[in-house]
């Protein structure tokens, strides 16, 4: 099957959507598909294009063996809701303005948010006369209404459209079962929607035996208990909640924050920092991707934040899979089947969030009695390799694919990229 996905985001892009396109799509391969991505020229978080790329209107390229194609966009370093509707919409036109140049396929994969990314899925399906696949990653608009504030005519507009591009779509991919229940009670068709969750390629996220080294490198001691935080610095995750937590520490205790990770939100937090002098928090800019396990291992716990609303009840972020993969306890801010997944695996406690005095408390907890952190780490490495691996992920969006062409599956039969790598080589 020939498969063409849609997607703002790709390597080299450090971001969420990144990773989950690149390792599918890489499986996909593996299995015997021929694999497509368009996506933009490089340039998240700092809105500059990366070293090595031009914003063309069009080119090719081939990253980790899949081909991609990029297409020129509206890029900026200066993230207004305006400038960021003419980024995303800027997609939507250039793909449709080159769909004549694109690789023939079976199907169209659109993984979104943005939401426009979705829209473009659906007018490359209407000129290429192909079914198309709507992966949905989070729900538009409304996280968007959660965080910022839109004119009402706009948010409605976007409403219709998420509405339109539901029914239109040949099936949808969902990352949790919450997105799942909220589409049905909106009157869309259970029967083309599959849950796929987000998760991780457990090869990828080893425990690192540099402890001591990327420690040491941070200038913090052996005592000290390291919580890290690696991701989006933006409105959804108030990290802000974080900070303030942090400020209510005694200052003695051995207890240190990390964030690592760039976005709208961190010159607030480096403004925050500053004015109250807080020695026990430290920022660091992007780091790659082969080096997380690396700051994973020199944590005691991985901290996943999401702001309080009851829109992000449903959202499940691909980091917490990544520490779990690591052996790494997580401590959960947010509700939801987040909180759910780490209460059931037992791999980490929970807090509430938006509440910094109960974050505060728990960190103390954590830090005065610290046996317990070895066992939730154990327990989450297991709950990823039985439940939350980009294989079996892989296998239920390609099935979702397979059902849009009317295709039989023979998805669940998906191999290891690594194994078949190597299958090949012994033939």
């Amino acid at each position: 099957m020939k498969i063409l996905v849609l997607s703002d985001h790709y390597l080299p892009e450090i971001k969420a959507p990144s990773f989950r396109v690149s390792e599918h799509a890489k499986r996909w391969l593996a299995a015997g598909h021929d694999v497509t991505v368009v996506t933009s020229a490089p340039n998240y978080p700092r809105g500059r294009v990366f070293d090595g790329y031009r914003n063309r209107p069009y080119q090719e390229e081939v990253v980790e063996g899949v081909r991609v194609v990029r297409v020129g966009t509206y890029i900026t370093n200066k993230p207004t809701a305006l400038r960021r509707f003419a980024d995303h919409f800027s997609f939507v036109l250039s793909s449709a303005l080159f769909c004549w140049r694109l690789p023939k396929c079976d199907v169209i994969l659109a993984t979104s948010p943005p939401l426009f990314t979705a829209l473009a899925g659906w007018v490359l399906s209407v000129l290429l006369r192909k079914p198309w696949v709507f992966e949905v990653r989070d729900l538009w608009p409304a996280t968007i209404k959660a965080v910022t504030r839109l004119p009402g005519w706009l948010i409605r507009w976007l409403e219709r459209l998420e509405l339109f591009l539901y029914r239109r779509a040949d099936q949808i991919v969902v990352v949790t079962q919450g997105f799942q229940r909220i589409l049905v009670e909106r009157g869309i068709d259970a029967g083309k929607i599959t849950v796929a969750t987000n998760g991780v390629e457990p090869e990828k996220f080893r425990a690192s035996n540099r402890r001591r080294q990327v420690r040491e490198s941070l200038n913090v001691a052996d005592g000290t208990l390291l919580v890290g935080y690696f991701g989006t610095i933006g409105m959804c995750q108030d990290l802000s909640n974080a900070i303030r937590a942090m400020n209510l520490l005694d200052r003695g205790r051995d207890i240190q924050l990390l964030i690592v990770g760039e976005g709208a939100e961190r010159p607030l937090l480096e403004k925050l920092i500053e004015q109250e002098s807080l020695d026990n928090v430290t920022l660091l800019d992007v780091v790659p991707q082969e080096e997380l396990p690396d700051y994973y291992a020199a944590i005691d716990v991985s901290l996943v934040h999401l702001k309080r609303d009851p829109t992000f009840e449903t959202v499940i972020p691909s980091k917490m899979f990544e520490a779990m993969a690591t052996g790494t306890p997580l401590l959960m801010a947010a509700d939801g089947e987040a909180a759910e997944i780490v209460s059931t695996a037992r791999c980490g406690c929970c807090v509430e969030p938006g509440n910094p005095r109960a974050l505060a408390d728990s960190l103390v907890r954590l830090a005065d009695d610290r046996s317990q952190l070895a066992r939730m780490g154990a327990a989450g490495a297991d709950a990823v390799r039985r439940d939350y691996s980009r294989q079996a992920n892989a296998a239920r969006v390609l099935s979702s694919m397979l059902a849009a062409t009317g295709r039989a599956g023979s998805a669940a039969m998906l191999s290891s990229p690594h194994t078949s790598a190597r299958t090949q080589q012994a033939a």
